[in-house]
């Protein structure tokens, strides 16, 4: 971290330096690694050069490295047999955060075209992969028809329900947008078979969820509905006269 005085100062090269790392997380850990800390030691000399540590300053020296996209780039272009890069989102991984939000609308088979994408892609880390898949099971569809199978319980539980449900998977959606904008992939191969996988955990996993999601409606449902209770007294009955 930059020995700056400045709290600014030092939070604006860190957020440099973490939008750097997302640019290069493509790259093997240790160039990773080695072009972050060459990256570093600039600011640092630089700063050290102009004698002064404020966040026009630092801004100066950022501004002047350019943005962390170049310089994956430019660090690429030195290769001796560069690589295939590709900068900025694809139309596929676009497709992947519609279908994942709505895709489940078409009998749930969208949402696992958008599964089957997510996993393929080398835009996105293992982590977030798993946050996309179990953040935005069925996208937006799964908690309105969740919540709809609730309004009868009350009318607390399926907008609080709904509200979450809606916010959590949208969330995460321009979550990954951002992210897979940010990186620049290296020699970008689809991972078919991650994405085979991914797929197929899914289709085991969900008639589990539908499951256990039955037995609480069920539940619920039986408390729900007017039950005869004893009283501990007979009922009346007539003699035949």
């Amino acid at each position: 971290m930059s020995r700056t005085g400045n709290t600014d100062a030092a939070r604006r090269i860190e957020h440099y330096i973490n939008d750097l790392k997302a640019a290069a997380r493509s790259l093997s850990a240790a160039r990773r690694r080695e072009l972050i800390d060459d990256v570093r030691s600039h600011i640092q000399v630089a700063l050290a050069e102009s004698g002064r540590d404020d966040a026009e300053a630092v801004s100066a020296v950022l501004e002047a490295l350019g943005s962390p996209r170049e310089i994956v780039a430019a660090s690429l272009a030195g290769d001796a047999e560069p690589a295939q890069t590709d900068a900025g989102i694809g139309g596929l991984e676009i497709a992947a955060l519609v279908l994942l939000l709505a895709g489940a609308a078409a009998a749930g088979v969208g949402w696992l075209v958008g599964v089957l994408l997510l996993w393929t892609s080398p835009r996105w880390t293992r982590r977030e992969k798993l946050l996309g898949t179990l953040v935005l099971p069925g996208g937006v569809v799964l908690p309105i028809v969740l919540a709809a199978g609730l309004a009868t319980s009350s009318v607390l539980v399926p907008l609080l329900l709904l509200a979450v449900g809606l916010a959590a998977p949208v969330l995460t959606a321009m979550r990954l947008f951002r992210s897979a904008r940010a990186v620049t992939v290296v020699g970008g191969a689809r991972r078919w078979g991650a994405g085979v996988w991914a797929v197929c955990a899914a289709v085991v996993a969900i008639p589990a969820i539908g499951g256990i999601f039955f037995l609480a409606t069920s539940q619920q449902q039986v408390s729900d509905s007017p039950a005869t209770v004893g009283t501990g007294q007979a009922a009346p009955t007539h003699s035949p006269s």
